[in-house]
């Protein structure tokens, strides 16, 4: 029994272990990086807090910044726009979902995989384009490929020396060369 309940958190520590570190540290970091001043050095930003004495901690937190978001007119008017699309996106997700949720609960065992699947299926359609454009600029004649080979057979064959005549390498440069981009900013004749 004991067991399974150490099971249990460990099941839920994960996640929130996970949340803690890639979430709330930056927030709090951010947070802390909001309440100092500027500064002209690296950071650019003056510590928020400093030991002063053996055991002394002294805290310096600045409201500039947020009396500068409520004063100047752009950022007011950006921030109220931002929490009106929130408000609105959240409103249309919720009578949106609410009953395409309760449809799919309520519908037969078959129809419900049908339902949760035509669901679902939005989100594969992004990862599977995202993937497969990776997979097109990243392949081995794709355009990242190009770039890289297409800069080295330029140096290659624009640099003044005596090389031996690779007719694939200079047909592959030939067309690359008709690229309007390649012509534009990798055809120069300096290596």
């Amino acid at each position: 029994m004991r067991l399974r309940s150490a099971g249990r958190y460990v099941v839920a520590g994960v996640p929130l272990g996970w949340l803690l570190l890639f979430f709330l540290v930056p927030f709090i970091i951010i947070l802390g990086i909001s309440f100092s001043q500027a500064a002209l050095s690296i950071p650019p930003y003056a510590p928020i807090w400093e030991w002063v004495g053996r055991r002394v901690l002294a805290v310096r937190m600045h409201m500039a910044n947020y009396h500068f978001l409520v004063s100047d007119a752009l950022y007011v008017s950006a921030f109220l726009y931002s929490i009106k699309v929130a408000a609105i996106s959240t409103l249309l997700c919720l009578l949106l979902g609410y009953p395409m949720a309760y449809g799919i609960a309520r519908a037969a065992p078959a129809t419900r995989q049908t339902l949760l699947l035509l669901v679902i299926l939005p989100f594969w359609t992004s990862f599977l384009l995202r993937v497969y454009s990776w997979k097109g600029l990243l392949s081995e004649h794709g355009l990242v490929a190009d770039i890289v080979i297409g800069l080295t057979v330029n140096r290659w064959l624009m640099t003044p020396i005596e090389r031996p005549d690779y007719p694939a390498v200079a047909a592959y440069f030939q067309r690359l060369s008709a690229r309007p981009a390649f012509a534009a900013h990798g055809g120069s004749a300096f290596p």
